[in-house]
């Protein structure tokens, strides 16, 4: 039962690595997009 427990639990702990890192590439990515949306508007501007 205690190595079911600890083997749960590790596998819950990949799962929100996996995610975690997962969001992280999603924001990086949209702040990139934004980046270049603004350099985009800067440049129209002129």
């Amino acid at each position: 039962m205690k190595t079911e427990l600890k083997t749960t639990n590790y596998n819950l702990e990949q799962l929100q690595k996996a995610y975690q890192a997962d969001q992280q590439v999603k924001y990086m990515s949209l702040e990139a997009e934004l980046e270049l949306l603004l350099q985009q508007i800067k440049t129209a501007k002129k």
